[in-house]
Parts: C-alpha cells; structure tokens; sequence
C-alpha cells in the first residue's frame, strides 16, 4: 500500500521507536503450528495499538483513528474469530525484519483495510442545558478516549503479574514527607535547591544517560 503524505508525516513525527523490540523476539520465538504464533501476532497487535502513531492516524473514514482498528483487529485474533492468519505474514516479516517504520505501517494498512472494520461511529452524548440548547460532544474525542480506555485494561492484563495498583499506604509512604527519616528530608531539601519553580537549573542540554 502506497502511505499518503500525511500519514508519512505522522509517522515520521511519531515513530514507532523500541516499541516493538519485546514482541519481536516473541515473534522470532513463536510457531505457526500452535498457539504461540497467534499469542505473538495478538500481542504485536495490542503494542501498535499503544502507539502514538496508531492515536494520531485518522480513520479512513475520518471517525476515530486506526488505534480503534487495530484493537477490533487483535480482540478477533486473540479469540479466534480470524482463523487463517497467513494475510499476518507480511507485517510480521517487517517486523522481525526490523524494517523501517514506513514499511511496517503500509502492512498494517493493507492489513486493516482487508480484514479491519471501519471505526463504528460513537453516537455523541447531547445532554440539554437550562435553556434547553443541545451540547454537542465531539465524537472523535469520545472515540480516542474510550479507545484508551480499552487499551489500558488490555495493557494491565497483559503486565498484571508484574505490576501493583491501589496499593494501600503508598502515597503516605513515600510522598508525605511527615513520615520521612531525616536524611529523606535532607536530599528533598538539597534537591529543591537545583530547581527553581519551574525547571531544573542543573538539568543538562542534551538528555543523554550519562550527564543526566
């Protein structure tokens, strides 16, 4: 699939990074004959969904964006409903491959207008004022919101084993300097010397690993 200008430009703007550097060793690792292959394929899917890009490229309709796409996509591999997943072969060549973020989007496109629906469009919520004048929400906002909201609970589950929520005490712990030791207190008070309201003073140029 040839990439529009625009859709070169988003992704050049955001670009998919090491984003996918996790799944791509699963791929390497994974099996067309049992399951690991539509487990790698689901999880790919469910990291192009967090991306940047996936946010800022519009629907082909122009309502929602592909991240809402690419989810639909990868709920119906991960529960089979898509049984066949040769048509994945091309995109996750490019990505084992390493190749470029172009090439990898084009498959993802092609991939999307094959086998993706098109973003089913929110009805907008109109709730009446004390004049009785419609508010009219954008549809587009509600679309990306509930689009993360997805992601996130997939992302959770995917990382609940290793990660802790609502943790009892921890703020109290940790962010109320009233149960600090006083050497806690003392690197909080060094540290505010460096920052002056607004930025750090110290904070270097260029954000390498070893001056920062």
């Amino acid at each position: 699939m040839t990439l529009s200008e625009q859709q070169k430009e988003v992704i050049a703007e955001y670009p998919l990074g090491d984003a996918l550097d996790r799944v791509r060793n699963k791929l390497r690792d994974s099996n067309e004959a049992d399951d690991t292959y539509r487990e790698s394929t689901a999880a790919l899917l469910l990291a192009l969904v967090g991306s940047s890009a996936a946010f800022k490229l519009p629907s082909p309709d122009g309502n929602g964006n592909e991240a809402g796409r690419l989810l639909a996509l990868r709920l119906d591999v991960q529960g089979g409903k898509i049984a066949n997943l040769d048509q994945f072969r091309p995109l996750v060549r490019h990505v084992v491959d390493n190749s470029d973020d172009n090439a990898i989007w084009a498959a993802i496109f092609s991939l999307l207008d094959t086998l993706a629906p098109r973003t089913p469009r929110l009805r907008p919520t109109v709730p009446s004022t004390f004049l009785g004048t419609p508010i009219k929400t954008s549809s587009n906002r509600l679309a990306d919101s509930a689009t993360r909201e997805i992601v996130e609970q997939e992302l959770f589950h995917e990382i609940k084993n290793c990660t802790f929520r609502g943790v009892g005490g921890f703020l109290d712990k940790f962010f109320d300097p009233e149960s600090w030791r006083n050497e806690q207190k003392a690197m909080l008070e060094k540290i505010k010397t460096a920052h002056n309201g607004t930025k750090w003073t110290d904070f270097p140029a260029t954000p390498d690993e070893k001056p920062v």
